[in-house]
Order: C-alpha cells, then structure tokens, then sequence
C-alpha cells in the first residue's frame, strides 16, 4: 500500500535517513516565520467519515484550481545523443540506475527548452539539497563544462560519494582555456540558514541563477522557495533583476510531510476548499495514496488530485512573490516514478 512505498522511498533518500531525527527547527531569517514540524498523522487514524468528507470536498472542488499539468518528458535517445553523447553507456541507460539519470537529464531539457540555461558563460547552477551532486554534474554537462555551482546540503558527503571533484576538475580545465572565472562551492548548511548573498559575490550577481533540486522532501521545498523569494527581492531592491534572470525548477516529492503551518499557501487552498487547518493536515496525509502501484484505484487518483493542489498553490505562491510564470510539469514517465512532477518558476 502507500505506506511501504513511501516507507521504501524514504529508506533510499539518505538525507532523510540522516535527518529524520530532527523534527522541530525554528525560524531565523525566511519570509514567513513558522514552526518546521513534519506531518505525523497517520492515514489509519483518519476517522472515515473525514476521508469521505475530504475526498467529496476535493472532488467538487478540483476544477476551480484551473490546473494545468503540462507534459515534458525530455529523455529521448536523440535528446541523449545530442546533449549527452559519450556520457553514458548504453548498460547505464538501460540498467538500474537509468531513471535516476533519465530523471537528471530531463530536468536540465526542461530548463534548456524554457531558456532558463544561457549559451554563455554565465550560468549559475544552485542545487539545493544536492547530495553527490549528481543532477549538478548533469547540468554541467549540458552546459558544456561552462558554468558555475552552488551545492547546499546540510549533510556532510565522503569526497568517493560525491561528483564535487569532478566538477571542479571540469571548471578549472574551461577557467584555464578561456580565460574564465567559473567556480563551484559546497557549504553543510541547512536550507533554513542559507543566504544566497554569502555565494555569489558582486561581480556575479549579473549572472543567470537556476535553482535547481531533484529530491526535495515535504517542508524543504518550503524552506528553499523562501530564500529563493528573498533573493530574489535583494536583486530587486539594489535594480539588478534587469540583467539577472533566476529562475527554479525543482521536482517536488514526499508532499505528506508537509502541515498546515509550514505549506506556504494554505489561505490559497483554504479559500477555494473551505476546510479548517485541522482538515487540511488530513488531507496531506492521503497524498501518500499519490505513489500506490494501482493508478486506477480512487485512492491514488485522490492522492494524485491533493499533490497537484498543493502544487498549484506553491506556483500562485511564487507568482505572488515576484516570478510571472509558474508552472507544473511531468518530466519524466509514471513507470519510472510515481513522484514525476516538477515546480518552474521564471520571468
């Protein structure tokens, strides 16, 4: 049922593994203060009568969300061959690990076809949540070694199990032949405590910023859009967002972890599903049912139904906070992953 899929899911997600234990942190410096507590609720403690309730409300009341999922599965063997030729082998794209590296490469497509990724110099790569920074190696490679990167994780990787080396290797190999100032930097931080000013100093701040994450679970999409959004306003504030573009395009996952105190919109939601926090706190819960093997089962077509509310608020959220265009998008195949969506956001 939901609740092994995304107890095997989380198994294999080591910063959560590494985390899991921290439950409650509080806010310094984001936009809207909240307490950054997990959903705890279990679905078989959901009363009946409440599930029936909310799925009665949900399904009423879907159409007023005006969701659009636009379709970009951008992985083909063409894709591969011409941004990625001689990358991988042909048992990496057919073997285990080919979703992960399906998924990394239609993450960089989508943002190359919206024209978030520049054909210059002057790309600058932030992977929030990045792990080994496998999806910034990928970005690296579309951007034919030509482009800078922040990694933020706030657990600490063994250098084997991280592309850290190899990116930097391919930096200063393009810095030495062309004469170029591109660079990559770490920090073990939490996203919480983040301030993109400490990474990108006045000489970049004309740059073009892609904010980018493959797996971030529940809150930390909260928290990364918050110092995203505050970035955002500082380029604003100092009249640098003329020559700035910064854009976002993150694949959003784990969305029961989220509450009614930490999701960023649930006035939005509120208002066009009249329910109380309480209910709300239930109604992520069911979003577990969003990742069940059965796609023809209500409860997944429910749990599907509650992950895209959630995310359509996040994309209204962002276009309140200065982005013109926010946009939900299935990137890669259900039978690669039920978890196939991503968040672009971009002016």
């Amino acid at each position: 049922m939901g609740e092994n899929t995304l107890k095997k899911h989380l198994e294999k997600c080591q910063k959560f593994v590494q985390r899991k234990r921290i439950k409650l942190i509080s806010d310094d410096n984001i936009i809207t203060p909240r307490i950054w507590q997990k959903n705890d609720i279990k679905i078989n403690d959901i009363p009946k009568e409440i599930i029936e309730k909310l799925k009665k409300t949900v399904n009423e009341n879907y159409e007023k969300f005006n969701i659009t999922i636009g379709k970009s599965l951008l992985y083909t063997e063409e894709i591969v061959k011409k941004d990625f030729e001689n990358v991988y082998s042909k048992e990496q794209l057919s073997g285990k690990n080919s979703k992960n590296i399906f998924q990394e490469i239609s993450i960089f497509e989508n943002a190359k076809k919206l024209n978030l990724i520049l054909n210059t110099n002057k790309n600058i790569i932030v992977e929030l949540g990045c792990g080994a920074a496998e999806l910034s190696k990928t970005f690296q490679i579309g951007c034919k070694n030509d482009s800078s990167h922040i990694l933020i994780d706030r657990m600490k990787y063994a250098s084997k199990n991280k592309f850290d080396g190899q990116i930097q290797e391919k930096i200063n190999e393009s810095n030495e032949k062309n004469n170029e100032t591109n660079y990559l930097m770490r920090d073990v931080i939490d996203i919480k405590n983040m301030d993109m000013k400490n990474y990108i100093n006045k000489e970049k701040e004309n740059n073009n910023v892609v904010f980018i994450s493959k797996h971030l679970c529940g809150n930390a999409f909260e928290l990364s859009i918050e110092k995203i959004i505050s970035y955002h306003n500082y380029l604003l504030e100092n009249k640098l967002e003329k020559n700035n573009k910064d854009s976002v395009i993150i694949a959003t996952c784990c969305h029961y972890l989220l509450n009614s105190n930490t999701y960023c919109n649930f006035d939005y939601i509120k208002d066009i599903l009249n329910i109380t926090k309480e209910e709300f706190d239930y109604m992520i819960r069911l979003t577990s049912w969003g990742t069940l093997k059965d796609m023809q089962s209500e409860h997944f077509k429910l749990g599907k139904q509650i992950k895209y509310i959630l995310d359509k608020g996040r994309c209204e959220y962002l276009k309140q906070h200065g982005f013109k265009n926010a946009e939900i998008v299935e990137y890669i195949d259900s039978t690669y992953t039920k978890e196939n969506t991503l968040v672009i956001a971009y002016n």
